[in-house]
């Protein structure tokens, strides 16, 4: 997955395709088991930021791949709903798997990875959606997640905000002090 060729992960998932394993199983199983993978050999000091960054990247194409596989028409009256990281946040996987899996389920999808809080507000706005999904890693984006958080109901205080990532698993508790309406586990 991070070695130099760079077609072995396409390969990979035809071979999982061919098996019987569908683009909801590369969405929801195989890909959130080959990032938890990745994150693990990084702790353990057996992969460099260069080799993460180059798997993570080929997964993000495996998602895209498999979400293009269920794609399908927005449907009337189906939810609208921004996805953004969490300003300074750098793991985008499960955002990039949510995005997928709810443009399959009809939803219109606004993604914003990797921007700061001024712009994911303004886009909230401009979008005039209700639901804002915001997602985060750890504790350390505790601090800005419950600002964010803040901010948007200053400047939209109907909008629903549902906070989800590693965050949700790593401190259930923590996600509901910040004032998120829900939270939603990682895939």
């Amino acid at each position: 997955m991070t070695g130099p060729d760079a077609r072995a992960v396409a390969r990979i998932a035809e071979e999982l395709r061919r098996q019987g394993i569908g683009p909801e199983d590369m969405l929801r199983r195989v890909v959130p088991e080959a990032a938890d993978r990745l994150g693990r050999l990084w702790e353990e000091d057996r992969l460099s930021f260069m080799a993460v960054t180059i798997g993570a990247g080929r997964l993000l194409a495996v998602i895209r791949d498999a979400g293009d596989r269920l794609s399908r028409p927005v449907e009337p009256g189906a939810g609208h709903i921004l996805v953004a990281t969490v300003p300074g946040e750098a793991h985008v996987i499960g955002a990039e798997i949510v995005a997928a899996e709810l443009r399959a389920a009809g939803w219109t999808v606004d993604l914003l990875l990797g921007e700061d809080e001024e712009t994911i507000i303004a886009e909230a706005k401009a979008s005039a959606t209700h639901v804002v999904g915001l997602s985060a890693s750890s504790e350390r984006s505790g601090l800005t997640l419950a600002r964010l958080i803040i901010a948007l109901r200053v400047e939209m205080p109907g909008v629903r905000v549902i906070v989800g990532g590693a965050i949700v698993r790593a401190d259930p508790a923590l996600a509901r002090r910040v004032g998120a309406d829900g939270l939603a586990a990682s895939p």
